[in-house]
């Protein structure tokens, strides 16, 4: 069987153990794509919870865990991947499916929160946001973000290459091409600056500026040529 660099794959550990590679089932879990990379895991009583990056945003699935731990089966997740930074750790694999979850943005300071990985299944189709319980602490936010809203643009390199860069402006900033604009180059695919809150955007609450992160690795001269 040929795998994809990259990949996640799991197999019957009885079988692998006494068996040997050989005699295994390999079941393809996650198999990267031009724009999506496997990041990390968590596992939770019943709930396998795989992190992904989808074009540079976190995206996270939640599979129940069923035959024994012989199948995975997918029963809910993000839709759409976020531009989140997420850590998932559980809080006692062995006897519940709660989890600590902390995020954080651009404009989201880091918080912490309970949540429990069940809830998947309770409220469908509404991500992993449904999971969280309660907020357990929070760092104070620096400056009011009320004003502001992130987006994901794409800017396209002179060998046709897509760059992706997250774009940090007031509500209502007209792209006419005129705004000046803090550009911050860092990374590449699979080596990602992560959402988290930058003080740099504090000054954008009150300025006519705007903030641009952008993977440096793929041309960000292409971003430097965008009208924005």
């Amino acid at each position: 069987m040929t795998l994809k660099q990259g990949s996640l794959v799991y197999v019957d550990a009885l079988t692998f153990l006494s068996e040997g590679k050989e005699a295994c089932d390999f079941k393809v879990l996650f198999e990267p794509t031009a724009k999506t990379a496997y990041e990390y895991y968590s596992i939770t009583r019943n709930y396998f919870i795989l992190t992904t990056m989808d074009n540079v945003k976190t995206k996270l699935e939640f599979y129940k865990i069923e035959d024994g731990g012989r199948a995975l089966t997918l029963v809910g997740g993000d839709d759409e991947a976020q531009i989140l930074n997420t850590s998932v750790s559980p809080v006692d694999p062995y006897e519940n499916d709660e989890y600590w979850f902390t995020t954080s943005g651009y404009t989201l300071p880091s918080t912490l929160s309970i949540a429990d990985a069940a809830k998947i299944e309770s409220e469908p189709g509404k991500g992993s946001g449904v999971c969280v319980q309660s907020m357990v602490k929070s760092l104070p936010a620096q400056y009011n973000a009320g004003g502001l809203e992130v987006t994901q643009c794409m800017a396209i390199s002179n060998d046709g290459t897509e760059v992706p860069f997250f774009l940090v402006k007031k509500v209502g900033v007209e792209m006419n091409g005129e705004t000046p604009t803090l550009l911050y180059g860092y990374g590449k695919l699979v080596t990602r600056f992560c959402p988290l809150l930058l003080i740099t955007t504090c000054w954008l609450t009150f300025s006519r500026f705007q903030f641009k992160v952008a993977l440096k690795s793929l041309w960000v001269q292409s971003i430097l040529q965008l009208s924005v």
